[in-house]
């Protein structure tokens, strides 16, 4: 009996089972405006907030010798996100067959990550990138040009460049809650979480 307690007492956190409560609220909204005979201009906007609460094996079981380490998994995180877009679809000839695209986009995220347990004057390695409670905000503008020309009813060509910015999942954030921990902060960047 003391060998399989011994035994199970080596594996990490959320090892046997584990519990991911996670919400969800979102909004969308887009639309577009003809301004003239050959500008059609389309924007969308959308927001989100995700909150997630995990549990697991071990997670909040402090009578084993690592529960300095223990304590400083993350129970809790929440993700605001941001997207925003606005293009304009320039035709570019008479007969209405030849169509330029410029769109700019604007990805933002806010990331928090909150231990209920974590003591920072009882953590004797002093981690920095995996306080109590940690936040992190990304953002970026990125654009987008398109081209599109109809030949006739049955061929069409479409060339489009640019660049993208794609924000994490919470799974990519938080990975289980414990074992897949957080990217730590190397090379003197200012990230606590992984950066997208």
């Amino acid at each position: 009996v003391l060998e399989a307690t011994s035994g199970l007492n080596t594996l990490k956190a959320n090892t046997l089972w584990s519990k991911y409560d996670s919400r969800r609220l979102g909004a969308k909204i887009d639309g577009s405006y003809k301004a003239g005979n050959r500008h059609l201009i389309e924007f969308l906007v959308d927001a989100s907030k995700e909150k997630m609460d995990i549990d697991g094996w071990k997670m909040f079981d402090f009578k084993h010798a690592n529960e300095d380490t223990r304590s400083r998994w993350r129970n809790y995180y929440e993700q605001e996100i941001i997207n925003a877009q606005i293009q304009d679809t320039i035709t570019l000839n008479k007969k209405g067959d030849f169509w330029l695209t410029p769109s700019i986009r604007y990805n933002r995220s806010k990331i928090l990550g909150r231990s209920d347990r974590y003591d920072e004057k009882n953590d004797p390695q002093h981690i920095k990138w995996l306080g109590q409670t940690d936040e992190q905000t990304d953002d970026k503008v990125t654009w987008q040009l398109a081209l599109k020309k109809q030949f006739n009813d049955h061929f069409t060509l479409r060339a489009t460049g640019g660049t993208y910015y794609r924000l994490l999942n919470m799974y990519e954030i938080a990975g289980d809650g414990a074992g897949i921990m957080p990217m730590p902060n190397v090379g003197g960047s200012a990230s606590v979480f992984p950066m997208p």
